[in-house]
């Protein structure tokens, strides 16, 4: 037996669904994508979604929105927390913003404690992670924001579906992004979202994502009054683009997907209290509580030093479970913050215990319990 960090969760109907677009000739841009947004949309409860290749894409696209709706320029702070993902962070750094970093709780989420003392006056942004499938409390991090005049984003590509004070993780902000990566929730073999309730960032982010134009824009940025016009109108171009542009195939097992969603999460549930039962058992580990309303796109454990946690990374290895390191670990250990303009403003004290003593195991749509089971007896021998 094997504990794979991910699992194929596709059938015949996701490989119906892609023969099903090939018949139609129609792989680009299209139908398919069109209704995958208007689904996810309604399921997060916003007015809007667009669609994009991959959720570094939908990262990349937030930021773009902002800058071209003029909100935030180069030089302005965005505080951020020390755990994440690569392209959390890149976007933004890409386009001259000041990344802040503060230090994280002991899931890896953003220490709201810490943001408050890292608020200066060149503090425009913060970016909250949802990490691992564990919402923030975000009614709290929303708080503050609101309270310093700051926009809040949510990178929620690691957690959908989760939720927090009945209200879904990637709607708090004033955009939110997600991920439908092949070891995600949902998987559409590459995919992402951004999520907002506003017209000016939908229809702005639409015209990013297709190189600039504004064939897609249903006349918000013109409206061409003769033939001639409107012949133009399909190649003018009116804001600063790239082609971020997701395809039908995609998006058609998305919609497959996504009507498998209760049913996924529901048994990930079942088994994020199984595992957090074998952390009960062996008391020197840590893991996060508990909780109904994240959806654990992985599980985090946290041992007690790192040579500990060397012992189980070799006996995990010997028994054929799959393990990685806690997203990018500490990002400011990684070697290309020296490229990015960047501040630390906390002391950064739990990111680098997940840095040096915390590694993460799959979950999965299917019952793990004979995995966890191997993978307890693994720390009872090694912890």
């Amino acid at each position: 037996m094997s504990y794979n960090l991910v699992f194929d969760n596709w059938d015949n109907k996701e490989i119906e669904a892609l023969h099903n677009v090939i018949d139609t000739r129609q792989f680009t841009m299209g139908d398919k994508v069109e209704q995958f947004e208007k689904e996810i949309a309604s399921f997060h409860n916003v007015k809007y979604a667009v669609m994009t290749n991959s959720g570094s894409s939908a990262n990349l696209l937030m930021i773009s929105t902002l800058i071209e709706c003029q909100m935030i320029q180069a030089g302005d702070e965005i505080i951020v927390p020390a755990v994440g993902w690569s392209t959390s962070y890149a976007p933004f750094s890409q386009f001259g913003l000041k990344l802040v970093f503060v230090d994280v709780d002991e899931n890896g989420n953003i220490d709201i404690d810490k943001v408050v003392g890292a608020i200066s006056k060149k503090t425009k942004l913060l970016l909250g992670i949802n990490l691992l499938g564990y919402p923030i409390d975000l009614v709290r991090l929303k708080e503050v924001c609101d309270k310093n005049d700051i926009i809040m984003l949510e990178d929620n590509c690691e957690s959908f579906g989760a939720s927090f004070d009945n209200k879904l993780c990637g709607t708090y902000g004033l955009m939110g992004t997600l991920s439908f990566f092949f070891s995600h929730h949902i998987t559409t073999m590459e995919g992402g979202m951004l999520l907002t309730d506003s017209l000016w960032f939908y229809e702005t982010a639409k015209s990013i994502r297709s190189h600039g134009w504004s064939r897609h824009s249903n006349d918000f940025f013109s409206k061409p009054k003769t033939f001639e016009d409107k012949w133009k109108e399909s190649f003018k171009f009116y804001t600063r683009g790239f082609c971020l542009r997701p395809s039908e195939l995609n998006a058609a097992v998305g919609l497959v997907q996504l009507q498998k969603w209760e049913e996924q999460k529901n048994i990930r549930l079942v088994n994020a209290a199984k595992y957090c039962k074998v952390i009960e058992n062996n008391r020197a580990c840590y893991t996060s509580p508990f909780d109904k309303n994240a959806t654990y796109f992985g599980f985090l454990l946290t041992l007690p030093d790192n040579k500990t946690r060397q012992d189980v990374i070799e006996s995990c290895m010997k028994n054929n479970i799959e393990s990685r390191p806690v997203v990018t670990g500490n990002f400011l250990d990684q070697p290309v913050i020296e490229k990015m303009d960047h501040e630390v403003r906390s002391d950064i004290v739990q990111a680098e215990i997940i840095e040096d003593c915390s590694m993460m195991f799959g979950n999965s749509p299917k019952d793990l319990s004979n995995e966890l089971e191997l993978l307890n007896e693994v720390l009872v021998s090694n912890v």
